[in-house]
């Protein structure tokens, strides 16, 4: 029986899981201004999101999305940066809510 996992492995999940949450954004945020993400920083969500096993990364990538463009609101910023990145993660891992 062929193996399956570098099949499984090559999938683009990283594009499933970034238009599952764009699509996600806009239902929810409908007229409401989205906010500006820098590079690094949609970089560093994308690493923290495939840390977590495949099944539950589509809403660890909403629960951290969420999560940091709060931290960037709460700083008075309109643009979402690494920094509150790292910050919604940990604030998450501590438990906090998105």
């Amino acid at each position: 029986m062929p193996c399956l996992m570098p099949c499984f492995t090559s999938f683009p999940w990283d594009r499933i899981w970034i238009a599952s949450i764009q699509r996600h954004a806009r239902a929810l945020h409908g007229a409401q201004k989205m906010a500006i993400w820098d590079l690094e920083a949609q970089q560093r969500l994308n690493e923290f999101v495939q840390s977590e096993l495949v099944l539950v990364q589509i809403s660890a990538a909403k629960r951290l999305r969420d999560r940091a463009e709060r931290e960037a609101k709460e700083a008075g910023q309109d643009r979402v940066t690494a920094e509150h990145v790292e910050q919604a993660r940990d604030a998450l891992r501590q438990g906090a809510l998105a």
